[in-house]
């Protein structure tokens, strides 16, 4: 049986606002990925700006995906930092036991360690350590 205008009718008013919706959404989370792009970068750029060589270090294994992602970061906003590998360094893997830390990565900001990566994190102890906290 041939659909009438009736039913064209109803299924164009059905459709309508699920795309009204649907754009909504999809200018939301643009607005969303634009938000956090800034505030990655601005995190970023505090962090770089804060760093010394040597100041910022990171535990790693070869097989953990939190360190690729971190090394990432840290090469995209350009902070300076140094890396050693548990399975390739002797003393390396006798920081990471020291530290009873129970995976990678483990990043030292000026010597204290953080379980994880996480940039607001590490820009916080920046402050907490400009501050003698």
């Amino acid at each position: 049986m041939p659909a009438g205008p009736r039913h064209h009718w109803f299924r164009n008013q059905f459709r309508q606002p699920w795309l009204q919706l649907g754009l909504l959404l999809a200018v939301v989370t643009l607005g969303l990925q634009a938000w956090q792009g800034q505030r990655q970068q601005a995190i970023g750029e505090r962090i770089a700006a804060a760093m010394a060589p040597g100041e910022l270090r990171m535990i790693s294994s070869e097989t953990c995906g939190i360190c690729t992602q971190a090394r990432r970061w840290f090469t995209e906003h350009e902070v300076v930092f140094s890396e050693c590998f548990v399975e390739r360094d002797a003393a390396c893997r006798a920081e990471f036991e020291m530290l009873r830390a129970p995976g990678t990565p483990v990043i030292l900001v000026r010597g204290r360690p953080q379980l994880g990566f996480s940039p607001p994190r590490i820009a916080e102890s920046l402050g907490a350590a400009r501050s003698g906290g």
